[in-house]
């Protein structure tokens, strides 16, 4: 077949069970149609390319190209796969935190709260890991803003002469 004469198309049309054929030989049942993508890329450069003056049937050279395409992509897949982690159940039970919503915050905080009273602590809790402000504290709490703002204050200083204690 002289493929100068054809279009593209029209050799598309005849050799297009190439694509699948090499699909099947190649055992490839996963992203079918990217392979099949490579394969039309494959079979377009053999049209571009082809040289009847070669000694070699179309058919031949296409089929070289198309499966040499997919045999790239097949390698470049595989070196992927075999570079990323895949975690599995086990793995994931072994990495999840008992305190998914603030995991290690509240441990970090607590340890520059030597020294505060409950309340104290329950405000750093609410304002530093939850976010909350004064009103909102207060309105949890059930008690007066003024009350917030004295745990606040105290909070504060014993906290500042941890940090200063622990330099």
């Amino acid at each position: 077949m002289e493929t100068k004469e054809l279009t593209f198309q029209e050799v598309l049309d005849t050799e297009e069970w190439l694509l699948h054929y090499c699909i099947k030989q190649l055992h490839i049942f996963k992203n079918k149609d990217e392979f099949y993508q490579v394969g039309l890329i494959g079979l377009w450069e053999a049209y571009k390319r082809f040289d009847p003056s070669r000694g070699v049937t179309f058919r031949t050279f296409a089929y070289r190209t198309v499966r040499g395409k997919m045999l790239t992509l097949l390698l470049k897949a595989k070196k992927y796969e075999d570079r990323q982690a895949t975690l599995t159940d086990a793995m994931v039970e072994l990495t999840e935190d008992p305190n998914p919503d603030f995991p290690l915050e509240i441990e970090t905080i607590l340890l520059y709260c030597e020294g505060l009273t409950e309340t104290q602590k329950k405000w750093v809790i609410l304002y530093f890991v939850e976010g909350r402000g004064q009103k909102e504290i207060a309105s949890i709490e059930q008690v007066g803003q003024e009350t917030v703002k004295s745990w606040r204050r105290y909070a504060l200083q014993k906290i500042r002469k941890n940090i200063e204690s622990m330099k």
